[in-house]
Order: structure tokens, then sequence, then C-alpha cells
């Protein structure tokens, strides 16, 4: 604010970013207590922290390995005091099923992706995933042959490609997996958000041209620099992701799968979903709210 009593500029922060923010707490079906915690270190190239959840009493378990969302995540998927992650390992603990979580390479090395010309959805996630896979398997308390993957947003399309490299993967639950590549999805929920406005918005529009502009170099498949690309991000990782094509994988896996979508989530258009994936039964339900508006989609029987 200038002496005179004008303001200069407005920025505003998150509550959480500034201490205010409600704590995580543990949700209603939680017992605390009721799990055992151990510190891994994960990662050959780039390690990241994780944490192994176990049932309380000892014995042999089943164990997912969770594959967080987009961005740099820490291993519970934090929103503010949202602790997604945390919370189903919570619940899948009293239910007798380890799990595997853990930090985002992008999170713990963020100048090593910065600086990076040549990094790819490989270098975000296979590195982490793989030893933890490995690391469960090698662990007395786990059975090496009951193995899952829990993938989020962007993560549920790197589940499949995972699982199609390791056969001995039982299958994957796909959370709120995207129906387009994640620069398509981008620029489908910035439209999504403009048709919220009564009006258009000038600014709105140039950024959903700017944004479609950047998501055709990205599928032109040519060498662009990184500025022109979605994010900020090279050549190379956008190529990465053109080969995932998640839908198409599953449709020629014979792997046990479940989706579960809200169907409100603006990164997700069931209806292309349907398209690639037409086996597969769909319950929409009624309920309210994004955490709890679902969409299920599944392949064969989950045990």
């Amino acid at each position: 604010m200038r002496s005179s009593g004008k303001l200069i500029g407005l920025r505003v922060s998150p509550l959480f970013a500034a201490g205010l923010a409600q704590e995580w707490k543990p949700p209603p079906y939680a017992d605390l207590g009721a799990e055992r915690e151990v510190e891994l270190k994960l990662g050959s190239k780039l390690e990241v922290p994780g944490i192994l959840c176990l049932p309380k009493d000892p014995g042999v378990f089943p164990c997912v390995i969770f594959l967080s969302g987009s961005g740099p995540c820490d291993m519970d998927s934090s929103v503010g005091s949202v602790k997604p992650l945390k919370d189903i390992a919570l619940g899948l603990a009293q239910h007798g099923i380890a799990s595997i979580r853990f930090d985002k390479a992008t999170l713990k090395h963020v100048q090593k992706f910065k600086n990076s010309t040549t990094i790819t959805v490989g270098d975000e996630y296979l590195d982490q995933a793989n030893d933890a896979i490995a690391q469960a398997r090698q662990h007395s308390e786990i059975d090496s042959e009951r193995i899952f993957i829990i993938g989020h947003s962007l993560g549920a399309a790197v589940a499949p490609f995972l699982a199609q490299t390791d056969e001995r993967i039982r299958g994957a639950v796909l959370l709120a997996a995207p129906s387009q590549p994640l620069h398509r999805a981008y620029v489908r929920q910035l439209r999504y958000f403009a048709s919220l406005d009564s009006e258009p918005v000038e600014a709105m529009q140039e950024l959903i041209a700017e944004a479609e502009q950047k998501a055709d170099a990205a599928d032109s498949g040519q060498v662009t620099s990184a500025k022109d690309l979605p994010f900020g991000l090279p050549a190379s990782y956008w190529e990465s992701v053109r080969e995932l094509d998640p839908a198409r994988v599953i449709v020629k896996s014979q792997w046990r799968m479940i989706g579960l979508n809200g169907n409100v989530y603006s990164a997700i258009n069931t209806m292309l979903v349907c398209v690639f994936l037409k086996d597969l039964t769909i319950v929409s339900s009624k309920e309210k709210g994004y955490l709890r508006q679902l969409i299920m989609m599944c392949r064969g029987m989950w045990i």
C-alpha cells in the first residue's frame, strides 16, 4: 500500500500456507493405533521418503502401492488439511491390507526436474514405484503375489502402464483417472470453468487459446522449446505422456481393475471413458459432494 493509502497489489495465500487452516483429522472410520508405520527410502536414482503402513497385528498381508496425481505431491497427496491417501491407508490397514505411499520426486528434487530437458513421466513415477514394489516383495509381512496399485489422477494413468511392465501385479484401483492426456484435460477444465461465468471473460478466453496452442504443440511430436509447451515441460515429457495411452492398455489387459471417479470432477469425461471401456459396468452415485460422488467402472472381481 502506498503512503497515500492506495492499494498497489493484492496477494491471496491459502489458509494452510499461513498456518491458519484446520489441521488434518482422521476420518470417522479410522482407529488410530490400528496400524504400524515403517519409514522407507525409495528410488535408485532420485531418493524419496516413503511410509509402509501395516495392520497392527503381525501377519502376511496383501499390499497396495499408491501413485499420487500430477505435480509435486507429498505422500499423503495433501491439499490443505485434506490427506486422502493417508485416509485410505488407515482404512486399508484396518481391513488387513498393507500399503506404501511416498513423496514424489517432483517434490523432493525440484531443481533437477526444473533444469532437465529430458524429463519423462517415468522419471516422475517409475523409479520410486518400482523400488516400492521390490521392497514390498522382500518384506516378510507382505504377500509378494498380492501386490496392487492405487493411482490417483495422473497416477491412475500411469498405473496401467506400470502393471503392463510387471506381470506379477495383481490389479489396480484407478481414482479420478483422466479420460484424456494431462494437457488436453487441462484445456477442458478451463472451458468448464469458463462456462460457469455468466458472460465471457476476456482473460479466460486468452488463457484457453494459449493452452490449446500449447496442447497442439505437445501433440505435434515436433521438437519444441519448453516455453511453448504446456506447463513449461520439455518435449520429452509430452512424448512419454503420449506413450502411456492408459485406456487402450486397459482394453488389451486381463487385469482386475476398478475405477472410482467423482462425476462432477472437471478432469474426467465419463462418455470418453465409455468409448474405450464398453464392457465395464458403470454405477453413478447420487450423493452430493466432490469426495463422495462416484462412478464405478469394474473389470472382473476385485479381491
